[in-house]
């Protein structure tokens, strides 16, 4: 069997404008979700801002911010990405590091400026 090893996973398909993100839970277990490039782009740039990135993609609302502090009551300090995506009333909520989405960014742009196997 093939495990998932790597937190955040992308393909980006230049033709179709389209970039599918795949997020690791386990080394069994993923979630993958679609979006444009645009949105990509959006995300990338707005993540690390102090209000983040907060949009409808797909029908999905998204949340991707990076948090400064805990959660409440305690706030104390910590460095964390949330990255929240919600429809009908069901969420998946996942804590990522800083390091993974500038990964993330170094990916999209890699296979933005590169030919890949898959183009």
């Amino acid at each position: 069997m093939l495990n998932f090893t790597k937190t955040l996973k992308l393909y980006v398909f230049k033709e179709q404008k389209r970039v599918d993100l795949t997020i690791r839970v386990n080394d069994n277990y993923a979630q993958g979700y679609h979006m444009t490039t645009d949105q990509m782009m959006e995300m990338l740039t707005n993540w690390n801002s102090e209000k983040g990135f907060n949009a409808e993609v797909n029908g999905h609302n998204w949340l991707v911010i990076n948090k400064h502090h805990a959660p409440r009551p305690n706030c104390e300090p910590a460095s964390y990405v949330r990255f929240s995506v919600s429809r009908l009333g069901n969420s998946q909520h996942f804590r990522l590091s800083p390091s993974d989405m500038y990964d993330l960014e170094k990916d999209f742009f890699f296979q933005m400026n590169n030919r890949m196997h898959w183009d």
